[in-house]
């Protein structure tokens, strides 16, 4: 609370989800819903209005990092652990339906995803280092 708001403080509680960690809390643009990351590898996206929690994806290889929504607030894009293999993938997550699809290959550490302003497009860093024999 700040200096100037009094003694009182209206404190409401998002989630009962339990022991354990939560991080890299992100809101979305339209400040409807935001997103959150548990120490079990969870994603989970919590729709503010609703009070409604849902599980986006879990991955026991650690958190998923570095959330980025679209601009209209449908999608996110996050980095994760790859599904065939131990490299960081950029992960996108439909909102509307759950459905999260693998968009980079898993053969680089691809991180750091980030939409440009419109939404067309989704930018990355991907750390490459390929030496031939």
């Amino acid at each position: 609370r700040w200096q100037d708001q009094g003694d009182e403080v209206d404190a409401v509680r998002l989630t009962s989800i339990g022991a354990g960690w939560k991080s890299n809390l992100s809101w979305a643009p339209d400040s409807k819903s935001l997103v959150f990351a548990t120490n079990d590898g969870g994603l989970h996206h919590l729709d503010l209005a609703s009070a409604a929690l849902r599980t986006l994806t879990v991955s026991v290889e650690g958190e998923p990092l570095e959330v980025d929504w679209s601009p209209d607030s449908r999608w996110i894009a996050f980095a994760h652990r790859h599904s065939r293999s131990r490299l960081s993938a950029i992960q996108l997550c439909d909102l509307a339906s759950g459905t999260v699809h693998e968009v980079s290959g898993g053969f680089s550490n691809d991180d750091q995803p980030c939409f440009d302003r419109d939404g067309k497009w989704l930018f990355y860093r991907s750390m490459r280092r390929y030496l031939p024999t």
